[in-house]
């Protein structure tokens, strides 16, 4: 899909922005891209000829597809969005010597090896995770800090009537039902899961598919939590912390967003002010009772986070920042860390 040009500049984004439910994260970007150049989007996933890997595993975008678009746009950037996504040697030549390739890790640390074997494909490489820079570098990869970001144009308060308590979006493990379990003794909980999981034995709501949908279902919340330990054997960051961009999402709407204390924010919101940390399965329900009961300090913590995500975490500024470093690179710059 081709966007209304903006400007002079030309962006090429591989992305599979309509596989669902990977289009509420993919969504954001692509359009906050459209709203300051001339874009083309191309799904790798709707091309006979490509093999999705889920960012399990580096995925090349197949060269016919790169051979049709380079001869009708020669981008000024080229970007691919997640999925292990990256554009082979013999496709860049197809494109002008200027073109600068950009690359966006959208799972680590849960997709770190495929991320470490696709960097070098990039001129510019990023990732949402801050506690992985360090693992990058001891591995020769330059890599550039994009954190996560929402759009609150997609993402936004509705003033619905609220639904839940606490809501949760997002995949099985024993960890997480354990502690919503204990929730749900106790209050509402809404839990939209990942279609075909059937390990859940509390009662689970569909997915959702849209940012629509996503962003209505965390406004009709009190409360939203998002689960940030990794659980991954094998993986160098199994048993750490890491945001995922649903607590970004809930901001967006004005629902505080309840996370781990253990998890390193890395300056993105404000403890006790933005957000709300836990330290354990009591301790959660002891902090959502104290949130419930105080309605006008949950309430300020929503609109707190919200101003929080308006200010310092949209998607403009993300891709702003990406074609600041862009231009760099482009004018003699190099891939050194930021």
């Amino acid at each position: 899909m081709d966007s209304t040009p903006r400007s002079d500049l030309r962006i090429l984004i591989f992305a599979n922005v309509s596989q669902r439910p990977f289009n509420n994260t993919l969504v954001p970007p692509v359009e906050a891209c459209q709203r300051v150049a001339t874009v083309t989007v191309i799904e790798p996933f709707r091309l006979p000829d490509f093999t999705s890997t889920g960012a399990a595993a580096p995925a090349p975008v197949p060269a016919t597809a790169i051979e049709r678009i380079a001869n009708r746009f020669n981008p000024d950037l080229v970007i691919c969005l997640g999925g292990g996504l990256f554009l082979p040697e013999v496709a860049r030549n197809l494109f002008p010597d200027e073109t600068v390739y950009a690359g966006i890790a959208l799972s680590d640390p849960l997709g770190i090896a495929a991320s470490l074997q696709i960097a070098p494909h990039f001129d510019l490489f990023y990732t949402h995770d801050p506690q992985t820079i360090p693992f990058y570098q001891d591995h020769g990869i330059a890599v550039r800090r994009l954190d996560h970001a929402a759009d609150p144009e997609l993402f936004q308060p509705t003033g619905d009537t609220p639904a839940c308590d606490v809501i949760f979006v997002g995949k099985w493990t024993d960890y997480r039902e354990h502690l919503l379990a204990a929730l749900s003794e106790r209050f509402t909980v809404h839990i939209h899961a990942h279609r075909g999981e059937l390990q859940w034995r509390l009662p689970t709501l569909p997915e959702l598919d849209t940012p629509e949908a996503l962003s209505a279902a965390l406004s009709a919340a009190r409360l939203s939590i998002d689960f940030a330990k990794v659980e991954q054997p094998g993986n160098p960051f199994d048993g750490t912390y890491r945001m995922t961009p649903r607590t970004l999402l809930a901001s967006a709407c004005g629902t505080p967003a309840l996370i781990e204390a253990s998890t390193n924010l890395w300056g993105t919101f404000t403890p006790g002010r933005e957000i709300v940390s836990f330290t354990g399965p009591e301790d959660l329900a002891e902090t959502v009772q104290v949130l419930l009961n105080d309605e006008d300090r949950r309430m300020a913590i929503g609109r707190a986070a919200l101003e929080r995500v308006r200010r310092d975490h949209t998607w403009e500024m993300r891709i702003h920042q990406i074609l600041t470093d862009a231009a760099g690179f482009r004018n003699g710059g190099t891939t050194d860390l930021a």
